[in-house]
Order: C-alpha cells, then sequence, then structure tokens
C-alpha cells in the first residue's frame, strides 16, 4: 500500500517530506478497500458524521491539508467537495481515503494558504 500511496505521489509531482520516525504507517486499517490516496485531515475540515464514513472536505477557506500522520507536515492539500472515506479518528484528525474518481488527483495550480503544499482536486 505504501507503495502505491508513494507511486501516487510521484505521478502528480508532489516531494514527501522524510519519513524516519513518523510512526503512523500511512495505510487502509484491516479490512478497508486498496487503492486512493491515504492521510490525515483536520476533523473540522470535513462534513463527517457518524456513523457514516463518507463525507466530503469542507471549510471556509479554499481547502484543507493532508498528512501522513497527525500534526504531521502537509504533503498535500485538497479542494472543498472532495469526496473522501474516514476509516478511524485519532484526536481532532480522521485518516481518510482521497475518493477522486479518476486514477489521480489533479493539480489546480494554486497552493496552500498556510502549508505552501499544492492544492489538488478531483477535477470534473
Amino acid at each position: 500500500m505504501r507503495k502505491l500511496f508513494l507511486t501516487t505521489i510521484a505521478a502528480i509531482g508532489l516531494t514527501l517530506p522524510a519519513m524516519a520516525g513518523d510512526g503512523v504507517a500511512v495505510t487502509p486499517t484491516p479490512g478497508g478497500p486498496s487503492g486512493g490516496l491515504y492521510g490525515w485531515v483536520a476533523a473540522v475540515a470535513t462534513n463527517c458524521h457518524a456513523p457514516n464514513p463518507q463525507c466530503v472536505i469542507m471549510t471556509e477557506v479554499a481547502g484543507a491539508n493532508v498528512r501522513l500522520h497527525p500534526d504531521g507536515a502537509p504533503f498535500a492539500a485538497f479542494v472543498n467537495g472532495t469526496p473522501m472515506t474516514v476509516f478511524r479518528a485519532d484526536g481532532v484528525w480522521v485518516f481518510v481515503r482521497i475518493d477522486c474518481p479518476s486514477v489521480l488527483p489533479l493539480p489546480t495550480g494554486l497552493f496552500s494558504d498556510n502549508a505552501g503544499v499544492p492544492l489538488l482536486t478531483c477535477g470534473g
């Protein structure tokens, strides 16, 4: 799974921070579906409501940052309305799969205001 994640990131031209000591593997929970891009998002940046795991990014700004682990450095950001599936929560963070209908997320040409990482969209 990690290889697919890193291949996806490389294909869209993102650079990841060093991963030594991250402590939380970027993989789906047991029994979770494979494929897609996985990461941690602040729960307040979503419209997720238990028990429904399907939700979207919904913030007052252009989008939400995605991290390799809770409170880690962002490696990408996704625009409002991006669909995702939540697998688990850790405090104020949720571990999600970005559910773009296309194979890879698309760059918007914009960057996150607070993290300077690429702002991506599912297209359409």
